[in-house]
C-alpha cells in the first residue's frame, strides 16, 4: 500500500475511535412521525428530532417504535435542521408519536478503511492526480453551450473540464455550481463520455440530474441518463424515464412481452418444422414405397381375416343372445330338478324310516295277535268251564266254589280287556300301515310325472 494511503487509514481509524467516544451508538429521540408516501419498495416517513443530527444521508440505522422489542432497519434519506426523513421497509401506520433512531457512524468509516485496504494496491491515476502524486493535463476547450445564460466563470469551468483530466470547481452557495454541473453533463454526453455524479445529499444528486436532462431536452434515449437509488425531489419522481428502477421495470415488461411473442413465434415455427418433417418423411417413404406396399397388402389381408373372424364371433354372440331365454328357462328347470331331487331324497329317507317303523309295528302286531289268540283260548276255556262252575255252585262247598267262580270271572274279564286292547292296537297298526303304503303311492305318482 502506498505511504499516503497508509497515513489515510491511520487517520480514519482515529476518526472511528473519536466517533465511538462522541456519537457512536447514540440514540436520537424522534417524535411526530408522519407517512410521506410509498417510494419504490419502501415507505418514507418524516420525523422531528429533539436535537440536531450529524448523520450523512444513506446512513443505515435501526428504529425502535413504542415499546416494541424488534428494531426496524431504516435508512436516513434527508436531514434538514430538526426534520429527519427515513426510509422504512414496511408500512407501520400513518402517524408515529414517538420513536428512537439508533445509528452507528463508524460503519461508513470502517467500510472506507476496508475498501482502501483491499483496493489500495491497484493503480488509480485519477486519485494520484487529485493527491498531487501525478501531473494533470490542463486546457480549455471551446463548446457550444446548451445553457446560454452561463457567465464567463461558469463557461471557463465547463471548458476546463472538457479540456483537462482533473478539475476542481469551488464556489459559495448561489454561484451556480449545480447549473454548471448540468452543462458539464450535457457536454460530456454529447461527446459520448460517461459521467458519475456523487454527493453527500440525495437532493444535490437529484438537482444535478434534472439540470442535465433539461439541458439535453430529449436528445438522449431512455436508459442513457439514470438516477441510481431512490430520488427525493418530486420533480425527479415525476420523470420515471430518469430513474433506474422504473426503467428496469418498464424494460422487464417489454422483455416479457417480447419473450411471449418469441414463444408464440417458436410454436408457429415448430409447427411449420413438423409439417416440413412430415413432407420429408413422405419423400423418403416414396423411395421405398414398393416394399412398404407389399407390407401394407399383407397387413391388409391379415386385417380382413381378422374382420371375418370378428364377424363370425359377433354372429355366434348374437345367436347366444337370442337363445338366452331358452337357457334361462333350462337353468330354472335344472334348479327345480335339483330342488325335487333333494325333496325326493328327503322323502326316501322318510320312507326308509316309515318302513323301519312298519316292521316294528308288524312285530308288535304279531305279538298282539299271539296274545289275542292266547286270550281267546283262555276265554274258550272259561266258557267251557262255565257249566262246571254252575255245577260247582250246587256243591256243599258253596263258598269255595263261589270264590273260584269269582276268580274265573276276573280272569275272563282280564282276557276280554286284553283282547280289546290288542284289537285297538291292531287297528292303529293297520292305519299306520295304510299311511305308509300311501307314501309309496305319492312317490310313484311323482316319478310318473317326471
Amino acid at each position: 500500500m502506498p505511504p499516503h494511503l497508509g497515513e489515510f487509514v491511520v487517520a480514519l481509524k482515529e476518526e472511528v475511535e473519536a466517533a465511538k467516544r462522541n456519537l457512536g451508538g447514540s440514540a436520537a429521540l424522534l417524535s411526530d412521525g408522519r407517512l410521506i408516501a410509498p417510494v419504490g419498495g419502501g415507505f418514507h416517513y418524516r420525523f422531528q428530532s429533539q436535537r440536531p443530527l450529524r448523520v450523512p444521508p444513506d446512513t443505515p440505522g435501526f428504529l425502535a417504535v413504542g415499546g416494541g422489542n424488534d428494531d426496524i432497519s431504516v435508512s436516513v434519506i434527508e436531514i434538514e435542521d430538526l426534520s429527519v426523513v427515513l426510509e422504512l421497509p414496511k408500512h407501520i401506520g400513518g402517524s408515529i408519536p414517538q420513536a428512537k433512531l439508533k445509528t452507528d457512524l463508524t460503519m461508513l468509516l470502517l467500510r472506507l478503511i476496508e475498501r482502501i485496504e483491499t483496493k489500495g494496491i491497484d493503480h488509480h491515476p485519477a486519485a494520484d492526480r487529485i493527491l498531487g502524486l501525478a501531473p494533470s493535463s490542463v486546457g480549455v476547450q471551446t463548446f457550444d453551450a446548451f445553457n446560454t445564460q452561463l457567465n464567463p466563470e461558469q463557461r471557463l469551468a465547463v471548458g476546463s473540464v472538457l479540456g483537462g483530466d482533473t478539475v476542481f470547481i469551488w464556489g459559495p452557495p448561489g454561484t451556480g455550481k449545480t447549473q454548471t454541473i448540468g452543462e458539464i453533463g450535457a457536454q460530456l454526453f454529447l461527446r459520448q463520455k460517461t459521467l458519475l455524479i456523487a454527493s453527500h445529499t440525495n437532493t444535490a444528486v437529484d438537482e444535478a440530474l434534472l439540470r442535465i436532462a433539461d439541458a439535453l431536452k430529449g436528445q438522449f434515449n431512455e436508459g442513457e441518463v439514470l438516477r441510481l437509488g431512490e430520488p427525493v425531489k418530486t420533480e425527479l419522481l415525476a420523470r420515471p424515464d430518469l430513474i433506474l428502477k422504473r426503467v428496469a421495470e418498464k424494460r422487464s415488461a417489454e422483455l416479457e412481452k417480447q419473450k411471449k411473442m418469441a414463444e408464440q413465434a417458436k410454436v408457429s415455427t415448430m409447427s411449420q418444422l413438423e409439417a416440413i418433417h412430415r413432407r420429408v418423411d413422405i419423400c423418403q417413404w416414396l423411395a421405398e414405397a414398393s416394399n412398404d406396399s407389399e407390407a401394407f397388402r399383407a397387413r391388409h389381408h391379415s386385417l380382413k381375416s381378422a374382420e371375418r373372424e370378428m364377424a363370425s364371433l359377433v354372429e355366434e354372440l348374437t345367436q347366444a343372445a337370442s337363445q338366452k331365454t331358452h337357457w334361462v328357462q333350462a337353468r330354472f328347470v335344472a334348479a327345480q330338478a335339483v330342488k325335487n331331487v333333494g325333496e325326493l331324497t328327503r322323502i326316501q329317507d322318510g320312507l326308509a324310516t316309515c318302513r323301519s317303523q312298519l316292521k316294528t309295528i308288524q312285530r308288535a302286531r304279531d305279538l298282539h295277535e299271539s296274545e289275542v289268540r292266547k286270550g281267546e283260548s283262555v276265554l274258550s276255556l272259561a266258557r267251557q268251564a262255565e257249566p262246571y262252575r254252575n255245577r260247582l255252585d250246587a256243591l256243599p262247598a258253596l263258598a269255595k266254589a263261589r270264590a273260584n267262580a269269582a276268580f274265573s270271572k276276573t280272569m275272563s274279564d282280564q282276557a276280554r280287556n286284553l283282547h280289546q286292547a290288542k284289537s285297538a292296537q291292531l287297528t292303529s297298526a293297520k292305519a299306520l300301515l295304510q299311511q305308509t303304503l300311501s307314501v309309496g303311492s305319492i312317490k310313484r305318482m311323482w316319478l310318473t310325472a317326471c
